[in-house]
């Protein structure tokens, strides 16, 4: 991947890795000049642009992308190791009952933020995403959920996350109602966020 080099067209350039050696039948010809490498998975002929390169959360795709970063690529020094970062996040709700002696049951769980995008674009020479889509829609979870007083987690599913503070909203339907709880978080990218919920008669609160 990367831009252009030296006007000898090596923009969005295919690498396939085997063990830890990476290969192209593109051969880069380095020279004095120094070069910086940028690398995103999985691998698009059609991504012409590499300030917009379209990520969603839908089909749970592993996107990453590498840089070269302070290290200068050149004809002397031309091996470099670019270890992958992830794009999306992932959010699971971790939920317990505080009074033992009542029964509770959930059906459902939501989680909807400003925060929460399904899909955007990733600029792999900063590192940033933009033109999100989908935001505020809910994550949701639809498993029976008998509480006890250990936390009990949903699956994790995965989000385009906008890395600016916002309120997270949980909905938690419990025995047929409705009960929501807000948190102000800053969700960034290649993390996965763990919600601790606790329960009782008053409503939600957060561990």
């Amino acid at each position: 991947a990367g831009a252009d080099y030296n006007n000898r067209g090596y923009a969005n350039v295919l690498y396939t890795t085997s063990g830890t050696d990476c290969t192209s039948e593109t051969d880069v010809l380095l020279d004095s000049k120094v070069a910086k490498l940028y690398a995103y998975h999985p691998y698009d002929e059609n991504n012409a642009d590499m300030t917009a390169i379209p990520v969603e959360s839908s089909t749970l795709t592993d996107y990453m992308y590498a840089t070269s970063g302070n290290t200068e690529l050149s004809s002397t020094n031309a091996s470099i190791e670019l270890p992958m970062n992830h794009i999306l996040s992932g959010v699971k709700v971790s939920i317990k009952k505080t009074d033992a002696n009542t029964d509770y049951s959930v059906s459902k769980i939501k989680v909807k933020s400003q925060g929460i995008a399904k899909g955007g674009n990733f600029n792999l020479t900063d590192a940033s995403l933009s033109g999100f889509t989908g935001q505020n829609e809910a994550i949701t979870w639809d498993d029976a959920i008998a509480l006890t007083t250990e936390y009990q987690s949903t699956g994790i599913e995965y989000f385009v996350p906008t890395g600016t503070e916002e309120a997270v909203k949980f909905i938690v339907t419990v025995d047929g109602n409705d009960y929501a709880l807000t948190s102000d978080q800053t969700l960034a990218m290649g993390k996965v966020y763990e919600f601790k919920l606790n329960f009782d008669n008053a409503g939600l609160n957060a561990e």
